[in-house]
């Protein structure tokens, strides 16, 4: 009977530790996930080749979208949640865009704001600040179309928003009028 000894383990490599240093170092210094900018969940987010592609060349959206508002509104407003430094390049998006494409333009800038408005406020004001300094009737109503729409106020464009006191003015109406409080008890007849 003969004894058989196990052969000895494996080790790694100089050039297995290197890849494994390499792995490691991309999953921790080049992930989005701790890129400091993003109003979005990781798995939400719009890959980085992606957003590079569009801040060197925005007309590929519009060649993308051709004439689906739907498919434009959500790209933009995944860029511009991902990464809301992109804000810088939407008026060259807009310059190249029709007119008729303002408006979607603008609700997706919108929708991007009420997604970074939890996340990063700061990014919200800008995007508010932006869209306050272009001066385009159609953006702006897109943009304040999504706050209508969802009831979350976005950001005061050129006025003030509506002040909540206690009293019974709750709500301010059209004209600058006041409305009454519709959750108070109603006074019963005596």
């Amino acid at each position: 009977m003969s004894v058989h000894t196990l052969p000895e383990p494996r080790r790694f490599g100089s050039g297995c530790k290197w890849a494994l240093i390499v792995i490691a170092a991309q999953l921790t210094w080049f992930s989005p996930a701790f890129a400091g900018r993003g109003c979005l969940p990781l798995m939400e987010r719009t890959p980085s080749l992606e957003l590079e592609l569009f801040a060197q060349d925005t007309s590929r959206v519009l060649d993308y979208a051709q004439s689906d508002d739907t498919k434009l509104e959500a790209r933009v407003t995944g860029y511009l949640a991902t990464d809301p430094e992109l804000i810088r390049v939407m008026k060259d998006l807009l310059i190249k865009a029709p007119a008729a494409r303002h408006y979607v333009i603008g609700k997706a800038i919108g929708r991007a704001a009420l997604h970074c408005g939890a996340a990063e406020p700061a990014y919200a004001r800008k995007i508010s600040t932006f869209v306050d300094t272009l001066r385009d009737s159609d953006v702006l109503t897109g943009y304040t179309s999504v706050q209508t729409s969802n009831g979350v106020q976005l950001g005061t464009i050129g006025r003030a928003g509506p002040s909540v006191s206690g009293g019974a003015a709750l709500f301010e109406g059209e004209f600058g009028t006041e409305l009454a409080n519709p959750f108070t008890e109603v006074p019963l007849p005596q």
